[in-house]
């Protein structure tokens, strides 16, 4: 009986090698990614030679008293819970290795994924900025093309030009680009009596005169010339200019 039990336990061991081996063949030895497999093969190995080794003795078994067969029991199945701790704890490490590149692939495709939303909002922000320059170079030309550009000239003058004594000239107000309409001339500070002036059009076949009387200062006099009107377009527009006032030769002149 004792050879009939150990050609079963060589047969066994022999057909569990043999699925073993077509098993693992495709893929290459490759040990851990059959660790059911082989567990499986020497589960079954060794349980046919606890068999073998128990053969027999069947009788002996039921006759022990119950805590020497908890004790064969133990020794029995212990290797056999060793060796399916050890092949767990295995497994398991696989298991985390193998999340572990997922985590790093989902990782390295965030990453791509960012450069590329980043390459794509640098791209978008490149064209909105040009854009954005088109449509001011658009507003640029628009408000040059309505822009009045006036121009000054002085006009005739009467006076004795000694300090203190009365002065009476003109300025005469045109332009060179679009009309403009409404037109207030500020003069700071006042040349004599004169702060305001308003004008109902100015354009380049229509010009307007502006008559200044004030006192010979005794120094020279600098002041600000403020225009401020209403475009072709409707939109209101100011340009400034600065005056002067020479003591020895009271013209007042307008410059840019």
């Amino acid at each position: 009986m004792t050879i009939i039990a150990a050609l079963v336990a060589a047969f066994a061991f022999a057909a569990a090698l043999r699925f073993l081996v077509q098993k693992i063949k495709p893929a290459g030895l490759h040990l851990r990614e059959h660790l059911v497999e082989i567990g499986g093969g020497l589960t079954l190995t060794y349980l046919v030679i606890v068999v073998v080794v128990i053969w027999g003795r069947a009788d002996t078994l039921m006759t022990m008293p119950l805590n020497e067969v908890g004790d064969f029991l133990a020794g029995a199945f212990g290797p056999v819970a060793f060796l399916w701790l050890v092949f767990g704890f295995l497994q398991q490490g696989d298991e985390l290795r193998q999340g572990t590149k997922a985590l790093e692939l989902q990782a390295f495709e965030l990453k791509n994924s960012v450069e590329q939303q980043s390459i794509m909002a640098a791209a978008a922000t490149q064209q909105i900025d040009a854009q954005r320059a088109a449509l001011q170079l658009q507003l640029d030309e628009i408000d040059r093309v309505n822009r009045a550009n006036f121009v000054f000239n002085h006009g005739s003058r009467s006076a004795s030009g000694a300090p203190g004594s009365r002065v009476e000239t003109s300025v005469e107000v045109g332009c060179s680009g679009a009309n403009a309409y409404d037109v207030r001339v500020v003069f700071e500070p006042p040349i004599g009596n004169t702060a305001l002036v308003e004008l109902e059009q100015i354009s380049q076949s229509r010009k307007s005169k502006i008559v200044l009387v004030f006192q010979n200062p005794s120094e020279d006099v600098l002041g600000f010339v403020t225009l401020s009107y209403r475009g072709a377009d409707a939109k209101e527009r100011e340009e400034k200019f600065v005056y002067s006032i020479r003591a020895a030769d009271p013209w007042v002149k307008v410059k840019s």
